[in-house]
């Protein structure tokens, strides 16, 4: 009889074995998938901050690490509002300096550059009078007269 429940404690502890295999492969696997979730939410996220941040840095006259801590501020507290806590804050700075560069390459951050003196047009289109502008009339002038 002995032997019999030897074998059966055997069996057991096998049994418990592989059942704790499971159960850290199961926690393991959704692990990784809330890992990937909270980086599609990011990316998600990010575009967004960055435009919301350009425009309020253009108001406020922020710095650019100033506008990166905001965006990630952004970022963060969505996250938090949708239930990630554990999103990382290197995971997010990542993200929005990918979104601003792809942002900024394909142009969609230039509406939101500090006006200068060139950058000023009147109502009709054409710039108005810069220094760049006087010269180049004035030039004109000269070369007419001689």
């Amino acid at each position: 009889m002995e032997i019999k429940q030897l074998i059966i404690y055997i069996i057991l502890l096998v049994i418990a074995i592989i059942f704790s295999a499971i159960e850290q492969s199961i926690r393991k696997n959704h692990a990784t998938e809330q890992a990937k979730a909270i980086v599609d939410v990011i990316n998600l996220l990010a575009p967004d901050a960055v435009i919301a941040v350009e425009k309020l840095g253009l108001d406020k006259k922020l710095s650019g690490s100033e506008k990166m801590a905001q965006a990630v501020k952004f970022v963060q507290s969505e996250l938090d509002k949708l239930g990630f806590t554990q999103a990382d804050y290197q995971t997010i700075k990542n993200a929005i300096e990918k979104h601003w560069a792809d942002l900024s390459t394909a142009g969609l951050l230039d509406v939101y550059a500090p006006e200068t003196p060139e950058t000023v047009v009147n109502q009709f289109g054409t710039s108005t009078g810069t220094s760049a502008d006087s010269k180049g009339a004035n030039s004109e002038e000269t070369s007419k007269s001689n």
